[in-house]
């Protein structure tokens, strides 16, 4: 029968950040299959960052957790 392996977790602030950190992770298991990913955005604490002088606004973050299991079947 399958079963899940494992899961990853990611932070991400940035949309552009997606693929460069979740691609390497798709490589690295890519003889297991994908169970299912799940998204929560955590609003962060600070929302003022004071950078050069100025008052910046900083969004939360994504945290992407991705389920892994393996492709085949256990006959035991």
């Amino acid at each position: 029968m399958k079963k899940i392996l494992g899961c990853k977790t990611f932070a991400i602030r940035d949309n552009n950040e997606i693929e460069s950190k979740l691609n390497p992770c798709f490589l690295e298991n890519k003889d297991m299959k994908i169970r299912f990913i799940t998204q929560a955005y955590i609003p962060t604490d600070r929302t003022h960052v004071k950078k050069e002088g100025k008052y910046e606004e900083i969004q939360g973050y994504h945290l992407y957790t991705i389920f892994f299991e393996s492709i085949s079947f256990n006959t035991h």
